[in-house]
């Protein structure tokens, strides 16, 4: 990480049940956002859908990303079955 005034210009989150897919929060035009790998390309992170079903000890069906390419605004999506 680099020091960017008061913010930090990288911070990487591990989920916990993905620890291979982190969830990074970088400065971009001034502004924090959080990046990830969706679709083996690096994207800005626009949505994250969690899909369950069960009572009150749900079961994850899957995860759904949603972003943006950085370099040229494509919209990209992955849904990671829960495994």
């Amino acid at each position: 990480m680099r020091a960017f005034g008061r913010w930090q210009t990288e911070t990487k989150l591990r989920p916990h049940a993905q620890p291979n897919r982190p969830v990074g929060v970088r400065m971009r035009l001034g502004c924090p956002v959080a990046v990830a790998i969706i679709t083996k390309r690096a994207s800005i992170l626009k949505r994250i859908f969690v899909s369950v079903r069960g009572g009150p000890f749900p079961e994850v069906r899957s995860v759904e990303l949603e972003g943006l390419d950085p370099d040229d605004g494509d919209e990209l999506r992955e849904v990671i079955p829960a495994g």
